[in-house]
């Protein structure tokens, strides 16, 4: 049997490592099935051994790139151990040597054997969700602690401590209480509440502090619902990086006020509008910079400034549905219609092309946009009661941000129209980057069936990139499918 050569053989302990810290510094998701979990954790310590068993080579070459750790062991903990047990009795174990040279050179001897060595580690991940803390007396808690501190300094290359936690307030307080520069949690509650935590001065006014240490630096998920604009921001501002945030019931200036606390209010005030350069990128940041979705109650409609700001704040967001009154948006781009109720209220106008031009120009030229979802909604019910086309100038000017974006994978509407069959052949004949479409048409209409169908297939038809077209009709539910992927699969 021949050998595998070194070369080989270092590169398949290097895929195998680099799975191996991928799982390891990785939050598993919330609510994720335990038994896959275990059947997961499982793998991994399977891999580690595997590899670590071969031969001396292959042992020295995954210690060298063993950069990542889970509760402080290089592999996950089998599920009949406790984390606070495991932890604990290591805590107990712990033997303090003195600082001497046999001591030492008996420690440069052990270390040889070692699979981790701590000099290499750069994320470690605790599960402080598996703790049940509410049952650990303080005195103990306060120790735990301690012990944890003290051995996190035992790795002087260590980059970021991950915390998967749960959605108790006890993982906070736990986690407030680590002493180390950077930390990146799995989940936020924005509305938590601490009792140690209330105002404090700023200048001549009182500002909410944040129930988070200064260590905490980044938020995986967080969820909230009916929060102040100034809470949110006292909460957001320390923040280095939020990847998912989910906002139920907020009013939709939540969003210009999140700008002006996160980022700055010199954007977007009358006095220098005009004078504000339309621009894809900013260059401010915040913590929601980094976010990739960000799910808004879905009653809220937008408007044209609103939207403006939620672009703004998420430059880089993966996932974006919004709902915006359609016919004011045609009265104020092309003037045919005779508008909305909304669009007799000069404030939900003011400024409309300027932050109409940042609209277009951000979805056409966004690079990591991969679902775009618009809804036609209005606050007033006149919205909903006359059918409208969707006239040449419209489809032109929005039409063309998204036919020319070439990100986007995925496009639905809803309660459009069923006469807007010009806005999508616009779309289909100038984008091919677009391959799945679901559209839920606000049909006022009784017809026996519903006969704007029969024009879409004949143009879906035409279309051969199309690879997903659903329609659902407001009056008779789903009336067409058309899905190449199954028939592929069939295949």
């Amino acid at each position: 049997m021949t050998k595998l050569s070194l070369l080989l053989e270092k590169d398949i302990i290097s895929i195998l490592a680099k799975e191996i810290n991928k799982y390891n510094k990785t939050i598993p998701l919330f609510g994720e099935d335990e038994e896959e979990k275990a059947k997961k954790e499982s793998n991994i310590s399977e891999l580690v051994k595997s590899i670590s068993l071969v031969n001396w080579h292959w042992f020295n070459s995954l210690s060298s790139k063993l950069v990542s750790l889970v509760n402080f062991t290089h592999s996950p903990l089998p599920p009949t151990i406790k984390l606070f047990d495991y932890l604990w009795n290591k805590k107990i174990t712990t033997i303090h040597h003195d600082d001497n040279k046999n001591n030492n050179n008996n420690n440069n001897n052990n270390n040889k054997f070692k699979l981790i060595k701590n000099e290499n580690i750069k994320y470690i991940r605790l599960n402080i969700s598996e703790i049940s803390l509410t049952e650990i007396d303080q005195d103990k808690m306060n120790q735990f602690i301690d012990f944890i501190n003290k051995k996190l300094n035992e790795f002087n290359n260590l980059k970021k401590l991950v915390i998967s936690n749960g959605a108790e307030n006890n993982d906070i307080i736990f986690t407030n209480k680590l002493d180390f520069h950077y930390i990146r949690i799995g989940f936020l509650y924005l509305g938590i509440t601490l009792e140690d935590v209330g105002e404090e001065e700023e200048g001549n006014h009182s500002i909410t502090k944040s129930p988070l240490s200064p260590n905490i630096k980044e938020v995986l998920d967080s969820e909230g619902s009916d929060i102040l604009a100034s809470r949110l921001v006292s909460i957001l501002k320390p923040l280095k990086k939020i990847e998912n945030l989910i906002i139920d019931r907020v009013d939709v200036n939540l969003f210009i006020e999140l700008y002006k606390g996160l980022i700055g209010d010199g954007d977007g005030d009358g006095d220098d509008i005009n004078t504000t350069t339309t621009t894809t990128t900013t260059t401010t940041t915040s913590c929601l910079s980094f976010a990739k979705s960000l799910t808004i109650d879905n009653y809220q409609v937008h408007t044209v400034e609103s939207l403006y700001y939620v672009l703004k704040l998420v430059p880089n967001i993966q996932e974006l549905s919004f709902q915006i009154c359609f016919d004011n948006l045609v009265l104020q781009i092309d003037g045919t219609t005779k508008g909305c109720m909304c669009s007799k209220i000069h404030e939900c106008n003011q400024n409309f092309m300027h932050y109409w031009k940042f609209i277009t120009e951000c979805i056409e030229n966004h690079k990591t946009l991969k679902l775009l979802s618009i809804g036609q909604h209005c606050t007033f019910p006149i919205a909903y009661a006359t059918q409208f086309k969707l006239p040449i100038k419209f489809i032109e000017s929005f039409g063309s941000a998204i036919a020319n974006n070439k990100s986007i994978k995925i496009f639905k509407t809803s309660k459009l129209p069923p006469n807007c069959l010009d806005f999508y052949e616009f779309i289909f004949k100038n984008n091919q980057t677009i391959t799945r479409y679901s559209s839920h048409f606000l049909n006022m209409t009784i017809d026996s069936s519903p006969s704007y169908v029969d024009d879409f297939k004949i143009l879906i038809n035409q279309y051969k990139h199309i690879e997903v077209f659903l329609i659902f009709d407001s009056t008779f539910g789903d009336v067409f499918t058309h899905n190449t992927l199954k028939t592929s699969k069939k295949e």
